[in-house]
Formats: structure tokens, C-alpha cells, sequence
């Protein structure tokens, strides 16, 4: 489980949302479906007009393997307490994300 906590030090509040892999899983599926995948595609290649010239993009959104994410993410489950980001601000605000 990913677990996301926010302390802020000026309102002395503290939040933690607990993040399981099983939305990523989800959230994998979402992303590497050909709807999901044509959308975006669809948003990159808007025409796009400036000074009343038509300007198409040629970006390709790469197509993502699931089963790669997937052992990714399974991988992610073996390095459970490894801190991945942890920030302090000058104001006292600190976010940490562990494993």
C-alpha cells in the first residue's frame, strides 16, 4: 500500500491517505485501454491555429504495455517502507510517500 502523508506545521494539520496497489492495478487497466489511449491521442493531434495558419502535431502517445506496468507494480510490493519522496518546505509543510 502507498501510503501519502501531509503535515503542515502553519495549520498544524495532519493528512494520510492510504493508497492499495489494487488501484493501480485499476488504474493501469484505465490507462493502457485503446479508448483511453485514442482520446489522448485524439487531444495531442488538434489542429491548432495560430496567426491563421493550421499547425497539426506529430506527437505519438507511446502505447503501453499492461502486463509491464503490472509486474512493475508488483515488484513495488517487495520494497515495502522505502521512502520515496520526502519534502520539507521553508513554511514547515512536509509530504512524505512510502512504499
Amino acid at each position: 500500500m502507498l501510503k501519502v502523508r501531509v503535515n503542515s506545521k502553519k495549520t498544524n494539520k495532519k493528512i494520510y491517505v492510504p493508497v492499495p496497489y489494487a488501484l493501480f492495478n485499476v488504474a493501469i487497466s484505465i490507462a493502457t485501454s485503446k479508448f483511453v489511449r485514442r482520446k489522448i491521442q485524439e487531444s495531442i493531434n488538434k489542429k491548432k491555429a495560430i496567426n491563421n495558419e493550421i499547425i497539426e502535431d506529430s506527437f505519438q502517445f507511446p502505447e503501453l504495455d499492461k502486463e509491464q506496468l503490472k509486474l512493475v507494480v508488483k515488484e513495488l510490493k517487495k520494497y515495502r517502507g522505502l521512502e520515496i519522496v520526502h519534502v520539507i518546505d521553508k513554511d514547515g509543510e512536509e509530504v512524505v510517500i512510502t512504499l
